[in-house]
């Protein structure tokens, strides 16, 4: 099992220095309402998800894709 490792980089100054996925994606201010199978099925129409993430509050969600 691949474990999901991302870096928010808080604690570098330079933006420009932070290493960026190219497959995980931060998505935010989500409506509370929102389902983990929701994510899914509207972000699978740009590729292959492997995970979805979602906060227990349902404002923010990590979405993993297979491949970028």
């Amino acid at each position: 099992d691949e474990k999901i490792r991302f870096e928010l980089g808080f604690h570098v100054k330079d933006r420009n220095l932070c290493e960026r996925s190219e497959r995980i994606l931060l998505i935010k201010n989500l409506n509370h309402r929102i389902k983990e199978k929701d994510l899914r099925e509207l972000f699978e129409f740009y590729g292959v998800v492997s995970k979805v993430l979602l906060a227990p509050n349902r404002a923010i969600a990590i979405v993993d894709f297979l491949n970028a």
